[in-house]
């Protein structure tokens, strides 16, 4: 707002020995949240954890030039998803 940061966050995927892990820091946060894969199929990615409040899942998928993003998961009894998309910028 008024060009100051209102929020941010670290997102990593790594290989582990456990296999491919998401991990995200809202805020900066340590430790970070750790999402395993669940799913990869060819533009598309899911992410989930069981041991998280929200979001329980973490989804991409990439459509042209376009990246679509999606956290879901159960808040405060209800199923909830935030959605949001990123555009190839050309300088």
């Amino acid at each position: 707002i008024d060009g100051e940061t209102v929020a941010f966050e670290f997102l990593r995927i790594e290989e582990t020995p456990q296999g491919i892990v998401y991990y995200a820091s809202p805020g900066g946060r340590y430790p970070p949240t750790a999402f395993g894969l669940l799913r990869l199929t060819g533009q598309r990615v899911v992410f989930s954890t069981a041991d998280h409040d929200f979001p329980t899942r973490i989804r991409y998928h990439r459509q042209g030039n376009r990246l679509f993003g999606a956290i879901e998961g159960e808040e405060d009894g209800e199923m909830k998803s935030i959605k949001w998309t990123w555009q190839l910028a050309r300088p």
